[in-house]
C-alpha cells in the first residue's frame, strides 16, 4: 500500500522542501561539523566545570568520594559527545534557544552513557575504552580483580545517579524532565 500525506502534511513537507535553510549545494557534513564544534565549545568547559565542583564539594568526605568524580572526569575525556549534541539539537529542533539551559541535560545524556559503558567493560572484560586502560583494569591494578570491579560498577552507579540528580535539578518542568 502506498502511503498518502494529507493536505497539511503535504503542505509541510512542501515548504520542508523549498526551504532555503540547506542548499542542496551545501555540505551538510561540514554544517554537522560547525554545530558540533559549537556545542563542545560551549559544553566541554561545562562538564570541567561540573567535575571540579564535585571534587571540591566532595573533599570534605571520604577521599574515596573525591577520587570517584576525579576518576569519573578522566573517564569521561574524550569520545565524540554525540550523544550530548543530540540531546542539543533536539532542543534546537523544539524550540530551545538558551543553550545554557540544555548544557545539564547533555551532561546526564553523557553520564548515562559512561554508567553503561563503565559497566559494559566489566561484562565484556575489555582491556581499553578510547585507547585508555578501562576503569576496571586500572583499579583492578591496585587491589586486584574483585577490588577492580566493584568499584568501577559503583564509579558507574555514581554517574548514573549524577545524571539523574543533574536531570532533577533543572530548570525544566517536571512534565519536560519526564
Amino acid at each position: 500500500k502506498r502511503c498518502r500525506l494529507g493536505r497539511k502534511a503535504q503542505s509541510s513537507l512542501a515548504k520542508i522542501m523549498d526551504s532555503k535553510l540547506i542548499s542542496p549545494d551545501k555540505d551538510t557534513t561540514n554544517l554537522f561539523k560547525e554545530e558540533l564544534k559549537k556545542f563542545l565549545n560551549s559544553y566541554e568547559p561545562f562538564a570541567l566545570d561540573f567535575y571540579l565542583r564535585k571534587i571540591k564539594e566532595t573533599k570534605k568526605y571520604s577521599p574515596i568520594i573525591s577520587n570517584f568524580y576525579r576518576d569519573l572526569a578522566e573517564f569521561s575525556i574524550g569520545g565524540k559527545k554525540l550523544r550530548a549534541f543530540f540531546v542539543y539539537l533536539g532542543y534546537l529542533a523544539g524550540g530551545g534557544v538558551d543553550i545554557d539551559k540544555i548544557l545539564h541535560i547533555s551532561l546526564a545524556f553523557e553520564m548515562t552513557q559512561n554508567f553503561f559503558l563503565i559497566h559494559d567493560d566489566i561484562m565484556d572484560n575489555s582491556d581499553l575504552r578510547r585507547g585508555k586502560p578501562t576503569v576496571h583494569k586500572v583499579y583492578e591494578k591496585k587491589h586486584g580483580r574483585h577490588y577492580g570491579e566493584g568499584m568501577a560498577i559503583t564509579l558507574g552507579d555514581v554517574a548514573a545517579i549524577e545524571a539523574f540528580k543533574i536531570i532533577g535539578d533543572s530548570d525544566f518542568s517536571d512534565k519536560q524532565k519526564v
